[in-house]
């Protein structure tokens, strides 16, 4: 954990720390570095995740996510990074309506 000069969290690593769960309070924090979170073990993430601003960098690399919250598209991130996870891609491609011609 790394701070700035004003308390804020600069940058957390927690890489490879046998993470199983991430705590509701968890997604309440604003870190203006990046947040490492790969080589868990997280299966789900809170249902609050979007609410979780990292300014950096958030690496979620090789855990066992199988899906992501629905909240998820709402978190602020520089980068984000989801490699080696069992989540399925689904594209969702939604032809235009004759009345939008």
């Amino acid at each position: 954990l790394m701070c700035g000069e004003d308390d804020t969290v600069a940058s957390w690593e927690l890489h490879d720390r046998g993470l199983k769960l991430l705590p509701d309070s968890f997604c309440t924090i604003s870190i203006s570095g990046d947040l490492g979170l790969s080589m868990n073990v997280l299966s789900t993430l809170p249902e609050a995740f979007g609410d979780l601003h990292v300014a950096g960098r958030l690496n979620l690399t090789h855990n066992q996510l199988g899906h992501l919250p629905s909240s998820f598209g709402s978190v602020r991130v520089g980068a984000l990074v989801l490699s080696h996870n069992q989540l399925s891609i689904c594209l969702l491609y939604t032809s235009p309506s004759p009345r939008d011609s």
